[in-house]
């Protein structure tokens, strides 16, 4: 295990470095009521460069019974969700947003026997020289239908690169700047449809429905379960399934 975990260093080190363009040193926790969750999302935030920006998704995964762990450059939030993967039995999911995405990837497969469980990527694409169809481990990417900077059809053409048993899921209605808690607008986004905050929702419950499928093999989580209407019919994948059905993309 020391041995692997040397091998993965270097992406380690790059996942935390992109975690966060300008922010600090300082890890963000956001806990789960009375600390009962099972598992464990290490959360890299990219270019808006701190946890508070994606505030409105975190604490929803929070109260729905999930622990959140931001990485912010130092890659101790990711060694500590593995140690706790070890010592406590608890899932760990990396998800990346924006240019965080693709150093989440390179890290979830570089650990992925060490205890990666799955990687979710926000609006962010894979790196242009990587293939990783081969690799089975669980993975969604999550778009926005009005984000002009990574779109829908972007992710859908690196979708063969992609690790096989990963899902396309995509916003109806969005855009980049709703997945973000902390800006009103993003400079040449498109128009959102949704109500404010409506993204931020379905984010969480996309992300959450994720969690629950692949942290499945642990104890049961103590996470909230979903209200049928929690899952908006604006959320839909890449093949224009509904995002909320239960069926996976996995081979």
């Amino acid at each position: 295990m020391r041995n692997l975990w040397r091998a993965a260093w270097g992406s380690m080190v790059a996942f935390a470095a992109a975690a966060c363009g300008a922010g600090t040193t300082e890890e963000t926790v956001y806990a789960a009521p009375d600390g009962a969750a099972t598992g464990d999302l290490v959360f890299a935030p990219g270019e808006f460069g701190e946890a508070a920006a994606f505030a409105g998704v975190l604490d929803k995964l929070a109260d729905k019974g999930w622990r959140v762990l931001v990485e912010e450059r130092s890659g101790d939030a990711l060694m500590r969700a593995l140690a706790a993967r070890r010592n406590e039995e608890r899932c760990v999911v990396l998800a990346g947003f924006g240019d965080a995405a693709a150093p989440a990837i390179d890290a979830a497969v570089a650990h992925r026997k060490a205890g990666i469980d799955g990687i979710v990527t926000i609006a962010g694409l894979m790196r242009e020289d990587v293939d990783y169809k081969h690799e089975r481990i669980a993975g969604a990417t999550i778009s926005a239908e009005f984000d002009p900077i990574v779109t829908p059809l972007m992710i859908q053409g690196q979708a063969i690169e992609f690790p096989p048993l990963s899902e396309f899921l995509t916003i109806r209605g969005g855009n980049r700047a709703g997945f973000v808690t902390t800006v009103d607008a993003v400079e040449g986004d498109g128009e959102s449809t949704l109500e404010p905050g409506q993204q931020e929702l379905i984010t969480a419950n996309l992300i959450h429905n994720l969690l629950t499928k692949w942290c499945s093999s642990f104890n049961e989580p103590a996470v909230t379960p979903l209200r049928p209407d929690d899952n908006d019919a604006a959320s839909t994948d890449g093949r224009g399934r509904d995002a909320g059905d239960d069926e996976s993309d996995a081979d």
